[in-house]
């Protein structure tokens, strides 16, 4: 009773010196007591403004008098000491219904305090009374701000409070229930037993999932859940000693499951309980001999992503060409729940499968007649094994659990190698050998020694401000990449051409060739030097850049890279010719990580061409290499050089090159004339191995080597950036229609379907599309489906999505309005992208009283 607990008159003094409700101008409070436990009492309690009434048999005309027609303005206490009437008759019914009731049942304090008028529900309330002794889980179940409560409605409260969720969410507490329970925690549980009722939760978890049991098995709900989810997605045939797991509520478990291991809070538990119960229902064995198709589509088992892996690998690797399908497949997989736990698995596979798909193309075409046919094919075909390579092995390094891998990863180390790079060089430099350096010197392409001529000097002559940024080693397949992330970012024209790098491929004499200058001279005690200056370090190199301009800068990107804006205006206002030099890829390929590096170089070069346009207003900007890199995981063939070269005519060494006064006698090198254009004190051979060998030296810096002659070493890129304002040259993501006419829903389970309106391209980026049906509220009332929209195929036909959405299993009114919601996953603003109204139609409605 409340007079244990409290004290009676603060709690009537606080009701009566409230501020009236609803219209009115005072408060009027009924106290009925039934066991007239406080008959003695009531003469004694005075209130402020208040009158006291002690209501009887035959006064309640008086008492009505009293209050609605002697006294207009006092506040007034009816205390009656007998229970409350029924009805029909209570003379004074017309008064209570605008007035308040009190009593010392703490039950209905709590009800009033809640704005519980059902007095069906004060045996719920009663149950969980312990819940109200404390006040702030009181104020948790009002921030809930329900209007209106039903038997469901107030133990979902209750234990939503006790979780303490933002919101009354019921299947929030399942996911609770489910997740704490895997991990041994089981405080909710205890909370419910001792401030509300566990039986009686139980049987809404019960009743709204289907589960087939009178008493509640934690292990066996879940795995009811799990299975069902699994058998309404697989169309295989399932084991008749399983069927008594699957729910007869089979769209609400697959709208709870998908949101159960799509939510972030709960993945790490979710992958825990799919890792379990795949091996207790013994899924493996299921799907063993099951088509992949089938598999492709399902998505509660992680086991699934493991077999679909593990069956692309090994076909990869067994040398079966079903590359279209098994790229189809492992795309597919991208907007499954797993997809974040494997996703350097599959982008692993993609590129593999892209590889092996490209060399499968240009297999019967690594042979051509002349040398500028081989420019075109490297620079149209042959640099995306290059990258595909680099790719695979960039996410192949991340992967945990290598042995999965391990066959497909030799197949294409022995691809790309044996079959792709070794056939190419030989083919390649057996053309060199026959046509010689001259003929190299008259390929269609511009030479990387006028780079300063054709791209930079016509800046310079018109006293136009130009940016120049050479990073070392940054190989054609590379600027391709990042030529197709600009253009997704920045609004500007980007053009990427390529030029024929000197041999030898390497750093001081590509660096050397990008400078402006008269004349040109080599000395192996000096190095090249332009015009008496060394072109060695970024000094001397501004010395350089400075003849030919007096604004002239030239700066290491390390020395840039922290600048804030002020800093870069500092430091670049009023230059007209600026070089940046960046060493990310030379550096860290030297140390045997050049994949990692050209992933951060491109990031850096997108940063650093980021901050040049937004801090220093930057237009016109040209991005180079001073060479390209040859570079594979298999261990590079080792030549000793000592033995071919007399010792008396070699000028300078390294691992793919030799400058040498005479020719070497071997049918593994190329004698090749040194670049005429540098003037040296007597007339040198550069002596370079054909193919992917390197020649022996003290040290050894990996599988990483320029200097040579290769395609992938001579095809310099040269990005050419000019920035615009005008939306014309700003990327957009392509569109995604809703192409299904009817916008009425009449089953839990329906189609939909859409069509990307655009191919991807240069400028039509991919998007990535949420999309869910939601009430006039917000509330989402479906599954999440994803669509990724990066189809680049000109048949509409391709482009074409159809998709599943599954209801919730709740009540549906034919007249309310319900959305479909479009959604761009990647923002974080404004995601939406657009809502069509529909409207659902079901014959069967449930009865589960949400």
């Amino acid at each position: 009773m409340i007079k244990n607990q409290m004290n009676i008159k603060e709690i009537l003094e606080e009701m009566l010196s409230r501020d009236p409700e609803n219209g009115n101008v005072r408060n009027i409070i009924f106290w009925y007591d039934a066991d007239q436990e406080f008959v003695n009492d009531i003469e004694g309690l005075t209130f402020e403004n208040t009158k006291v009434v002690v209501l009887s048999n035959n006064n309640a005309f008086k008492v009505k008098y009293d209050v609605e027609v002697a006294d207009l303005s006092s506040h007034f206490l009816i205390y009656a000491p007998f229970g409350k009437p029924l009805d029909r008759e209570n003379w004074l019914l017309d008064i209570q219904k605008y007035s308040e009731e009190f009593s010392t049942d703490r039950s209905i304090y709590e009800m009033r305090r809640l704005g519980i008028t059902d007095d069906t529900l004060r045996p719920l309330v009663k149950q969980s009374i312990k819940f109200f002794e404390n006040e702030k889980r009181v104020n948790k179940l009002k921030s809930f701000g329900i209007e209106a409560y039903d038997q469901v409605t107030f133990e979902v409260a209750i234990v939503s409070a006790l979780a303490k969720l933002k919101t009354a969410d019921f299947d929030e507490l399942v996911r609770l229930l489910i997740t704490e329970h895997d991990s041994g925690d089981e405080k909710l549980i205890e909370d419910i037993q001792k401030y509300s009722n566990l039986e009686a939760f139980y049987e809404l978890v019960i009743k709204r999932f289907g589960y087939n049991s009178e008493v509640m098995n934690m292990d066996e709900f879940i795995g009811m859940l799990f299975y069902t989810s699994f058998a309404y997605e697989f169309s295989g045939k399932l084991p008749k000693d399983l069927e008594k797991l699957k729910s007869s509520r089979v769209s609400e478990i697959v709208v709870f499951i998908d949101e159960l291991l799509s939510l972030s809070p709960y993945q790490k538990e979710a992958q825990k309980l799919s890792e379990h119960l795949e091996e207790v229902l013994k899924i493996g064995e299921l799907i063993k001999s099951v088509e992949t198709d089938i598999l492709v589509a399902c998505d509660t088992f992680m086991i699934i992503d493991k077999v679909i892996l593990s069956r692309l690998a090994v076909g990869a690797s067994e040398g079966r060409k079903d590359y279209e399908k098994w790229i189809r497949y492992a795309k597919e997989r991208r907007s499954k729940h797993w997809y974040y736990v494997f996703e350097n698995e599959y982008r692993a596979i993609i590129h593999g499968l892209e590889l092996l798909k490209h060399y499968d193309q240009v297999s019967n075409r690594l042979s051509v007649e002349n040398l500028d046919d081989y420019f075109d094919m490297y620079v149209s075909e042959y640099h995306k094994l290059d990258f595909h390579y680099r790719k695979f092995y960039h996410y192949f390094d991340q992967i945990q659990d290598k042995d999965l891998f391990a066959g497909m990863s030799e197949y294409i180390e022995n691809v790309y190698v044996s079959s792709f790079l070794d056939t190419l060089s030989t083919n390649w430099s057996g053309l060199i050998d026959r046509h010689n350096i001259i003929e190299i010197s008259g390929l269609k392409y511009k030479k990387q020694w006028h780079f300063y001529k054709d791209f930079v000097s016509q800046y310079v002559k018109n006293d136009e401000r130009i940016f120049v940024i050479i990073s070392d080693a940054m190989r054609y397949e590379i600027a391709s990449e990042l030529v197709v992330e600009l253009q997704k970012e920045r609004r500007a024209e980007i053009q990427l051409k390529a030029l024929q790098g000197v041999v030898p491929s390497y750093t001081k004499f590509g660096m050397a060739t990008l400078l402006p200058r008269s004349e040109m001279a080599y000395d192996k005690d000096v190095g090249i030097t332009i015009d008496g200056v060394s072109t060695a370090g970024t000094k001397n190199r501004e010395k350089i850049l400075q003849a030919a301009h007096p604004d002239a800068l030239a700066i290491r990107y390390d020395d840039v890279k922290h600048m804030k804006k002020s800093d870069y205006k500092d430091t670049l206002t009023g230059k007209k010719l600026v070089y940046i030099y960046h060493d990310t890829i030379d550096s860290y390929g030297h140390q045997g990580s050049p994949f990692d590096a050209a992933e951060m170089a491109i990031e850096e070069l997108k940063d650093l061409l980021r901050a040049l346009v937004n801090h220093v207003s930057a237009t016109k900007v040209i991005i180079t290499a001073d060479h390209g890199f040859v570079y594979q995981r298999s261990k590079l063939v080792e030549y000793d050089k000592i033995t071919k070269v007399k010792n008396d005519a070699v000028v300078e060494t390294d691992r793919r090159y030799i400058l040498s006064k005479s020719d070497a006698e071997d049918m593994n090198v190329l004698n090749l004339p040194f670049n005429p254009e540098i003037n040296t004190k007597e007339p040198l051979k550069v002596i370079v191995p054909k193919g992917t060998i390197r020649f022996k030296t003290q040290g050894n810096d990996g599988n990483f080597v320029h200097g040579g002659a290769m395609l992938q070493e001579i095809v310099v890129p040269v990005i050419e950036y000019f920035d615009k304002r005008s939306d014309g040259f700003k990327a957009k993501k392509v569109e995604v229609q809703l192409t299904s006419i009817t916008r009425k829903l009449t089953n839990r389970i329906s189609y939909l379907e859409f069509f990307q309106t655009e191919s991807v391209s240069v400028k039509n980026l991919p998007l990535n599309l949420k999309l869910y049906i939601t009430d006039v509220d917000g509330n989402r009332v479906s599954n999440e489906v994803f669509i990724i929209a990066d189809r680049d195929s000109s048949d509409p036909k391709d482009r074409s999505f159809k998709e599943k959405f599954v209801l919730k299993d709740l009540k549906y009114k034919k007249e309310d309005t319900y959305y479909l919601v479009l959604e761009d996953d990647e923002e974080t603003i404004n995601p939406i992208l657009s809502k069509s109204a529909f409207t659902i139609d079901l014959a069967i409605v449930n009865d589960f009283g949400f």
